[in-house]
């Protein structure tokens, strides 16, 4: 079952993370219909996203994807929507339950699960 999910911001793409995997699944999305067509997925391996928070930075350049006391950070490829690891960061605290990127990108905001 999906549990989160986050459209690119052109909608030409959807990413979601989904129950007891460590997958992010990627589909295209067609403009006209709005039919979502399965495109691939991509295994963060070492850590589950069954419960990950998604976001897209404003230019429409990375990824976002937080767990527990982690982000992962990915490049977007616009054309095709496929994504490539970049880093993970680990954060400080009991874990977030929320971010959001600031318009001009520049700042990520997570919102502990505890505030």
């Amino acid at each position: 079952a999906v549990n989160n999910f986050v459209f690119s911001k052109d909608g030409n793409f959807v990413y979601a993370t989904a129950s007891n995997t460590s997958n992010i699944v990627i589909f295209q999305r067609d403009s006209l219909t709005g039919n979502l067509t399965f495109k691939g997925e991509v295994s963060a391996s070492s850590i589950s996203y069954s419960r990950g928070i998604l976001t897209i930075s404003p230019d429409d350049e990375f990824l976002y994807v937080g767990q527990a006391l982690s982000l992962d950070i990915y490049r977007r490829n616009k054309v095709t929507g496929s994504i490539a690891f970049l880093t993970r960061q680990f954060l400080g605290g009991t874990g977030f339950s929320s971010m959001i990127i600031s318009e001009d990108g520049k700042f990520l905001y997570t919102a502990d699960s505890y505030m």
